[in-house]
C-alpha cells in the first residue's frame, strides 16, 4: 500500500468520508502526484482538514510535497 493510499484508509478508518479517489503520477516524473477525492460533504472536508496535523503519516506525506495546491469543486447530486 502507498503512503497515499494509507492516508485515505487512515481518513476512512472510523467512517467513510472519501467515497472515491484517484492518484496520478505525472508522466516524465514519477515522483509527482495528484490527487482526485469525493468527499461526502463539506462537513467531512471541514472535519479530516481540522484532524489533519494529528494523523499517523501525515507529516511523513507533507514531508515529501514541495508546493501545496488545492483545487476543489463541488456538485449537487
Amino acid at each position: 500500500m502507498s503512503l497515499s493510499e494509507k492516508v485515505i484508509a487512515l481518513i476512512n478508518k472510523n467512517k467513510v468520508v472519501i467515497t472515491d479517489h484517484q492518484i496520478f503520477q505525472k508522466h516524465d516524473n514519477e515522483e509527482e502526484l495528484c490527487w482526485q477525492l469525493t468527499w461526502t460533504s463539506m462537513e467531512a472536508v471541514n472535519h479530516i482538514k481540522a484532524l489533519w496535523p494529528t494523523l499517523a503519516y501525515t507529516k511523513e506525506l507533507e514531508s515529501l510535497v514541495a508546493e501545496q495546491v488545492y483545487y476543489a469543486h463541488f456538485v449537487k447530486r
